[in-house]
């Protein structure tokens, strides 16, 4: 989880430790607060849980349920404005206001949302709105391409194949192509057939198992089928 996200969970927490104090009969008292040495420090609030509400008062059945209400809320605005975010860097694209594209993009892309990155891979790929950077196009591509991503998986798969930004590497060329093809990915068989040439037997065997390999070890992924 990104410390963005990670954030909006921290704020919505502490909003809800001050609502659960009300949840817990008057007896309950917090505890005196102690030095910030406690073990379970929250990294963004910088505040030990058991600082700001007792065990009793945390896991108090009225106190889970407005927790959970409390997040779902952030969580859906957090998802809404990502979308908007996300629209707003797509129609820049759409319109070559690549510099407005690559300020959309680059956030959401940095808190892992995988048709940023792709978009984001394609501006330093082409240079477009920002200097032209082969090693970071396949950076983005490549956590894109984690994510089920297809087109960033052909993408990537072309940049091991010419060695543009990584060493070129065949098997690992294919391997992507043959990951992306069975995601439905645009040219990715086309590939597969140009990719193969010059290829042994056992090199392209070796990149079929390695495609299964991370097709078993991402089902989610796999199942995504993402694409611009």
């Amino acid at each position: 989880m990104s410390y963005a996200v990670f954030g909006v969970y921290a704020f919505a927490w502490r909003i809800t430790m001050s609502v659960c104090r009300s949840c817990d009969p008057p007896s309950v008292k917090s505890p005196a607060r102690r030095p910030q040495r406690d073990a379970n420090i929250d990294p963004i609030v910088g505040v030990g849980l058991s600082e700001i509400c007792p065990v009793e008062e945390v896991f108090s059945l009225r106190c889970i349920v407005r927790t959970s209400f409390i997040l779902l809320i952030f969580m859906l605005l957090f998802s809404a404005n990502a979308r908007a975010d996300f629209e707003g860097g797509l129609v820049a694209y759409q319109e070559n206001d690549f510099k407005k594209a690559l300020e959309e993009f680059t956030p959401l892309a940095k808190n892992g949302h995988a048709m940023a990155q792709f978009y984001l891979g394609l501006l330093y790929g082409f240079g477009e709105g920002v200097e032209k950077d082969l090693v970071t196009a396949v950076r983005w591509w490549r956590l894109a391409a984690e994510q089920g991503n297809t087109a960033a998986q052909s993408n990537l798969g072309f940049m091991y194949k010419y060695g543009n930004g990584v060493s070129p590497d065949p098997v690992q060329a294919y391997m992507w192509s043959k990951v992306a093809s069975m995601g439905g990915a645009a040219f990715a068989d086309e590939n597969l057939i140009t990719f193969a040439e010059g290829m042994t037997s056992d090199a392209i065997a070796r990149a079929e198992r390695l495609a299964m390999d991370w097709l078993d070890a991402h089902p989610a992924a796999a199942g995504s089928r993402e694409t611009p």
